[in-house]
């Protein structure tokens, strides 16, 4: 609850998906707009290097503002001593690259130049604010992949950024913070518009035990406010899930 009147109640059970409306402390709050069309799918990985691939998932489901480069510096360090990696390989180049960026470290000239996708569209720039306004009732339930299943509830989207509601079928699904152990249980919380940008995610607040959690992801930059569709793409080792939320204030504006 925010200081000035703002805040949400949440409720014990779910509103069936049939629901017309809803009476809260004496007034009627209609719910009889069309659903937006959620498409759910799962898509298996392009076989990559292991070891490469899993230094970049890392990255990806490592909490940006702890510092992750701790953590990545001992993995690489493994990796190299085990043979798993060249030290010379380009990619570790642009993997320092990109942690230089996301530590907001000055770059060499040229530092971000051809990087792989999606990191490419993620660091271009010029999308740190000036997102749409707007929330989304998703309510969509992944298949399994990799082991776990996620619930995406719903989707809100401010200036700064967007954030989404999500449960999950298991505790551990992100790289913890200095952490480094060579372990590959993280899940990279990463989405994509229609537009060609692409965004990553960040685990807010979480909770629950081994077998159920819950909690936000809040992704950045700033959603695209000419994007009329959404993909959420939690990915794990081998697969992802690809959940495709269709924008409904976009639909407005070409009206």
């Amino acid at each position: 609850w925010e200081g000035e009147g703002g805040g949400r109640f949440p409720a014990d059970t779910p509103l069936a998906r049939d629901t017309r409306w809803i009476e809260i402390d004496g007034e009627r709050v209609g719910l009889d707009r069309e659903p937006p069309a959620i498409e759910v799918a799962v898509q298996e990985l392009p076989g990559q290097d292991p070891a490469m691939s899993y230094l970049w998932r890392q990255l990806a489901a490592s909490e940006r503002l702890h510092g992750p480069q701790e953590g990545l510096d001992a993995a690489v360090d493994a990796l190299v001593a085990a043979g798993a990696v060249h030290p010379a390989a380009p990619e570790l180049a642009d993997l320092r690259a990109v942690l230089a960026v996301l530590g907001h470290v000055a770059m060499p000239p040229g530092g971000i130049r051809a990087l792989p996708e999606p990191w490419q569209s993620l660091l271009a720039g010029g999308r740190l604010e000036g997102g749409p306004g707007g929330e989304v009732v998703i309510g969509a339930v992944t298949p399994e992949f990799d082991g776990i299943s996620v619930a995406v509830m719903s989707l809100e989207t401010e200036e700064e950024g967007f954030e989404i509601e999500v449960e999950t079928t298991a505790r551990r699904l992100r790289t913890l913070p200095f952490e480094t152990a060579i372990e590959d249980t993280g899940v990279a919380w990463w989405a994509a518009d229609d537009r060609g940008n692409h965004y990553l995610g960040e685990i807010g607040s979480w909770g629950g035990d081994d077998q159920h959690s819950e909690g936000t992801v809040s992704f950045w930059p700033a959603l695209d406010p000419k994007a009329a569709r959404l993909d959420l793409m939690p990915t794990a080792k081998t697969a992802r899930a690809v959940i495709t939320v269709p924008l409904p204030w976009a639909a407005a504006g070409a009206r």
